[in-house]
């Protein structure tokens, strides 16, 4: 119960698993009703279009739930990016110069319109 309340994991990526299973066998049980349903009642457009539908919104579900994952895996990820400890940046990193650029001789110009 306290790793329940803890938030230290995430509850949908096991919920995506059984509105899949359920989806997929509410799925099924309609194929096997609308095959029942077209041979008692000799309905040649249900056959057709009840297949299609039901394939239809199974693929769509299962888009939608992958969709869902990855933004939950994303999330993991950026978790554990973000525990790692921090680089330096690049002004932090570079070393500072000892003196400064030397001075060409006298009368040297840095460039043609100085």
């Amino acid at each position: 119960m306290n790793r329940f309340m803890s938030f230290d994991r995430f509850l949908t990526l096991w919920l995506v698993k059984v509105v899949w299973g359920i989806a997929f066998a509410v799925g099924a049980l309609t194929l096997i009703g609308s095959i029942v349903y077209v041979f008692v009642n000799d309905d040649k457009i249900s056959a057709l279009y009840v297949p299609l539908i039901v394939i239809g919104s199974l693929l769509i579900l299962r888009i939608w739930l992958e969709l869902v994952v990855v933004l939950f895996k994303i999330a993991d990820n950026t978790s554990v990016i973000a525990q790692q400890p921090r680089l330096p940046s690049i002004t932090e990193a570079m070393p500072q110069r000892a003196e400064a650029v030397p001075q060409g001789p006298a009368g040297w110009t840095n460039g043609p319109h100085s």
